[in-house]
């Protein structure tokens, strides 16, 4: 997948920077799924290099978390929205998790893995709020999963700028272009807002 990378594959921010130009370019693409598998905490460097450079959006691509700690780091590292591997139940812990996320992220910039074929699981990931990615090809359950994410306007939102649902990703035009600056600008301002609260709150409380 040419939307996908590991951060331990990037060895100079430069040669990074110039990859996803070219991929811009050639490949049209709006969106890009960075997995944080070096162990590092933070990659809030490099996700505003690519700001500061691209107007495009950014997923980390993840394991389901078992803290909601590990949701506000992606958050205030500045991700767009988090892409989460699949996991084969759904307990109450994870579901706090999946809550405080949608508190934090926008309505249709979480997605999560599905293998299955089970129309009541997808219903049940979309009832979350979360936006499910079939993995196993399965024609009916994508068009299931499309329609219902397009009845929900909210859920549908982001899918123009990032088309996990479609194997080809989305038109590239001028228009398009300053669409997605304009959101994208709306989404940075809200997270950064956001983050600031956050900060004003704790150094307010070390006084």
């Amino acid at each position: 997948m040419e939307i996908k990378f590991k951060i331990s594959e990037i060895k100079s921010l430069s040669d990074f920077l110039d990859i996803i130009e070219n991929r811009i370019l050639k490949k049209r693409l709006s969106f890009i799924l960075l997995e944080n598998d070096t162990g590092e905490k933070d990659i809030r460097k490099l996700i505003r290099e690519i700001k500061n450079h691209f107007d495009i959006f950014i997923l980390e691509i993840s394991d389901f978390p078992k803290l909601k700690s590990r949701i506000d780091e992606s958050f205030f590292n500045g991700f767009h929205g988090v892409y989460f591997k699949s996991i084969k139940d759904i307990s109450s812990i994870d579901m706090e998790i999946i809550d405080h996320a949608i508190k934090l992220f926008p309505k249709g910039s979480l997605f999560m893995d599905y293998n299955g074929s089970e129309i009541s699981q997808v219903d049940k990931i979309l009832e979350r709020e979360l936006i499910p990615v079939s993995t196993n090809c399965d024609p009916i359950l994508l068009n299931y999963i499309k329609e219902k994410v397009n009845e929900n306007g909210t859920l549908s939102r982001y899918l123009k700028y990032v088309p996990l649902l479609d194997e080809t990703v989305c038109s590239y035009h001028i228009g398009h272009k300053l669409k997605r600056k304009l959101v994208l600008e709306s989404y940075n301002l809200r997270q950064r807002l956001m983050v600031k609260s956050v900060e004003d709150s704790f150094n307010s409380s070390k006084l």
